[in-house]
């Protein structure tokens, strides 16, 4: 049997065989990838025909992963879709998954089009050269 620990900032909605359940953040609080500062460069940008001054932020290199706990057996991690994509390739951790909210998961949605509950999770794999 699987365990599935919530490491976002959010309760997790998801649609199982007995209906949709959800899955509370856990109390350590969610992942975050810390970098180094960030440097500011401004660039003059051509939208629409129109020239504009826009400042585009240069991250450095990942510093930390910051609240990930370690690998314990037939447990899975529920991470934001960016952290999880980072976190797996850098750490090569293979306990990651990621709510599946792109339109073709066909997640449940309220009238309003927020996302109300996910259809799966996905599975982050660090092996994956795509």
């Amino acid at each position: 049997m699987l365990n599935f620990v919530n490491l976002t900032s959010q309760t997790i909605d998801v649609l199982s065989d007995k209906g949709v359940v959800s899955i509370q953040p856990d109390s350590r609080g969610p992942v975050k990838i810390i970098t180094a500062s960030v440097e500011d460069e401004n660039h003059e940008c051509v939208i629409n025909g129109e020239t504009y001054g826009i400042t585009l932020g240069v991250q450095e290199d990942v510093v930390y992963i910051d609240n990930l706990p370690k690998p314990e057996p037939n447990t899975y991690y529920i991470v934001p879709s960016l952290v999880g994509r980072v976190i797996s390739r850098i750490l090569g951790r293979d306990d990651l998954v990621i709510p599946a909210t792109s339109s073709g998961d066909r997640p449940i949605r309220a009238e309003n089009r927020r996302i109300m509950a996910v259809r799966k999770l996905i599975w982050m794999n660090p092996y994956d050269d795509e």
